[in-house]
């Protein structure tokens, strides 16, 4: 594994008593972040571009060749809409499927587009009833 300042192992992030179900393995790492940026509809290059990056350092992150720093992890989880912990240790707010959310936030707009002509029936009847008093 290759260890400078853009990439260092895992294990230099944790004590040494972490607990037995994190998976903090580079390849783990980097599995997860194949899984997010598949998830988030983008390919190696588009990731990279967005990150200023070789392609190349992208594969290699999710090979587990190297493993990003601890600002690009920060950095690729706001990136792919998932938790830095899931990110790292498996932990966390997992990815979800762009058309999946697409579809949840649709479905709550319609509800709370609902709810606020339920509100505002409510209150033109209320202000109907004070102005005829």
């Amino acid at each position: 594994m290759t260890t400078d300042d853009h990439t260092a192992p895992l294990t230099d992030l944790y004590e040494s008593g972490a607990s037995a179900d994190i998976d903090d393995s580079d390849r783990d790492v980097g599995r997860r972040l194949a899984e997010a940026r598949r998830a988030a509809g983008l390919d190696a290059a588009d990731l990279a571009t967005q990150l200023g990056i070789e392609p190349s350092v992208v594969e290699d992150w999710e090979t587990g060749r190297t493993t990003p720093s601890g600002h690009r992890l920060a950095r690729l989880a706001g990136l792919l809409g998932v938790s830095l912990s899931w990110l790292v240790v498996g932990h966390g707010t997992e990815p979800v499927e762009r058309d999946q959310a697409i579809s949840e936030l649709r479905q709550a707009i319609a509800m709370t587009r609902a709810q606020l002509n339920d509100a505002l029936a409510d209150l033109e009847s209320r202000l109907d009833v004070l102005i005829t008093d």
